[in-house]
């Protein structure tokens, strides 16, 4: 019989067991109604308390089904005690609950590298996948050393040049208050993005705002404008506690030329340490992709996570739809295949 239960308790009560196991800000209660308004399922489960009448671990679980094919995705690991991202036996309770041909559970944990673990998960048939938004690598910043003439002080001599660029360029940075106020030119620089570097598998365009409205205060958008006054580029980040999660950021084809990056992100850290938050976090690295040099080379401490790992009934199968959506991420024909594989877009 298994361990887990689904919870019934509160949002405020979920949240502190989250915080409790230093969890992923993906496994807030926000979060969760979030995706759900994305068409999302949600689960949330804790274990069953032990003799203190404490819980070891929770999860929260998204997952999408359409007959053959069930997609389960637990964003940020399991919060437990041990920081492994990782439970003993959650594979038999996914696939004891989702009885489909085809069952695909993928948990992307936030936890430092365990590489006993990931050798004991390979041992267990679990894989990396193919297609990932996470390779288990962030950069750092202190922001407590984020102070003085020279904020970058860590930064590559390139990236201290291209900053030093950008303060000529007399551009316009503001925090967003009501960023709903802005939810249009935001959309449209989302879309210029996406059009320019023909990268159609991000983060849809309106994203940055949904998310707003459930984290409201927690969410820091800073937005670049030119001198006509024409928003150029946004970033935005969560503070949670003491911690800064670098969500989104977008520029269009001008916000590129005038280096709108660097003072969005400077200005972007300034306005996470007035809201407490000690440290800044810049995931998503890809090794030799633009962006991911833009986040290494800004200076910050490279650290390594556990990342993502899938299992299924069916490897063989599963790495074809691994390979399926990898293969979208770049196809030509992408609005086809997107059709097709929207329901498990994430």
């Amino acid at each position: 019989m298994s361990d887990w239960e689904i919870f019934k308790g509160s949002e405020l009560e979920w949240n502190s067991l989250v915080r409790e196991f230093k969890g992923d800000y993906r496994q807030l209660w926000q979060w969760g109604e979030y995706k759900s308004s994305n068409n999302w399922k949600i689960i949330r489960y804790i274990k069953n308390p032990n003799r203190d009448k404490k819980y070891k671990e929770v999860m929260q679980v998204t997952y999408r089904q359409l007959w053959p094919l069930c997609f389960i995705y637990v964003p940020g690991g399991v919060c437990n005690e041990n920081k492994t991202g990782f439970s003993h036996e959650v594979e038999k309770l996914f696939f004891n609950k989702f009885k489909y041909f085809l069952t695909i559970v993928r948990i992307d944990s936030h936890y430092p590298l365990n590489k006993k673990l990931t050798e004991r998960l390979l041992f267990n048939n679990w894989y990396v996948p193919l297609y990932r938004n996470n390779v288990g690598l962030a950069s750092i910043i202190e922001i407590n050393q984020f102070d003085g003439i020279d904020k970058f002080e860590n930064a590559s001599s390139k990236w201290k040049y291209n900053f030093r660029r950008s303060l000529k360029n007399n551009l316009i940075l503001k925090a967003e208050d009501e960023p709903n106020d802005i939810k249009f030119e935001i959309q449209k620089v989302s879309q210029q993005m996406v059009e320019y570097k023909n990268v159609y598998h991000i983060l849809n365009p309106s994203a940055i705002i949904d998310i707003a409205n459930y984290f409201e205060e927690k969410l820091t958008i800073i937005t670049c404008r030119n001198s006509k006054e024409e928003i150029i580029g946004f970033r935005a980040a969560l503070c949670i506690d003491n911690f800064a999660w670098d969500l989104f950021a977008a520029s269009n084809e001008e916000g590129r030329k005038l280096k709108a990056g660097y003072p969005l992100l400077s200005v972007l850290i300034e306005e996470c340490r007035k809201k407490g938050a000690k440290q800044y976090s810049l995931a998503g690295i890809t090794p030799g992709t633009a962006r991911s040099i833009f986040k290494i080379e800004a200076g910050g401490t490279q650290h390594e996570f556990i990342g993502e790992y899938e299992k299924t009934r069916f490897i063989f199968l599963g790495k074809i739809f691994n390979l399926l959506l990898y293969m979208m991420k770049f196809s030509l024909i992408y609005k086809f295949l997107s059709f097709l594989f929207r329901i498990f877009k994430f």
